[in-house]
């Protein structure tokens, strides 16, 4: 009898570290998750089309702190990746060379060197095996999106907590706040600004004949006499 009752006891703590095992497994999965999840719920994804040329739905408008994140023209075949570790965005030597010809003189596409203060749109995230890895698109700028991916590396097989990601996502980008436009009375100026927030344009040109959304906080305005894009509730180009 005593020989059954022990049996029967080390049956049942087998089977519950197996439960518990089980319901552990899904627990530390959903905790790894979390990270993407936290990164998006702070910063609303862009979801653009498959060819990244316009914008389905629009996400946060977001806003580097940080100099140094290299892009290249959403044409190229080949992504452009950006490194944020210590403080600093950083590229290998090699990373940037490969958008250049053999000779090193011609860029086989546009690229260019984005600066604290410039807008992106997040329109990916991804976990790898090393780091959290960051889809970002740019608005139209001379005539080209640019596209980019930016890292934030740990040692490969050890997440960090979901906390000290965000921390250090912070460092880099800042969700761009909701615009504050000034009264009407507060634009006693009759001439059109880079800045100007849209209801001083109106109480200027009046009501425009034609208003195109163009998604990620982006905004086309047209008056009898010219045209007013907007970026974010603020003037970006007169035409």
């Amino acid at each position: 009898m005593r020989t059954l009752r022990s049996s029967a006891s080390v049956a049942v703590s087998v089977f519950a570290l197996a439960a518990a095992l089980s319901i552990a497994a899904p627990a530390a999965h959903a905790q790894a998750g979390s990270i993407p999840d936290r990164i998006e719920a702070t910063y609303a994804l862009t979801k653009p089309t498959a060819d990244l040329t316009e914008i389905v739905k629009p996400g946060a408008v977001l806003v580097l702190n940080k100099d140094d994140l290299f892009m290249c023209a959403i044409s190229s075949a080949i992504p452009s990746y950006n490194t944020y570790k210590g403080g600093k965005i950083r590229q290998s030597f090699l990373n940037k060379m490969k958008f250049f010809t053999a000779s090193g003189n011609q860029p086989t596409v546009p690229t260019r060197m984005f600066v604290a203060g410039e807008k992106v749109l997040l329109t990916g995230v991804e976990m790898k095996d090393d780091g959290v890895q960051l889809s970002l698109l740019s608005e139209m700028i001379n005539g080209h999106h640019y596209k980019a991916f930016l890292v934030l590396p740990f040692a490969k097989g050890s997440t960090p907590a979901a906390d000290e990601v965000m921390q250090t996502l912070a460092q880099v980008l800042s969700v761009q706040p909701a615009s504050h436009e000034e009264p009407v009375a507060a634009s006693s100026s009759r001439t059109l600004a880079i800045g100007q927030s849209r209801t001083q344009v109106l109480a200027i040109l009046g009501q425009p004949t034609t208003v195109v959304q163009l998604g990620g906080g982006k905004e086309i305005d047209y008056f009898p006499t010219m045209k007013v894009t907007f970026i974010g509730g603020r003037v970006s180009d007169v035409q």
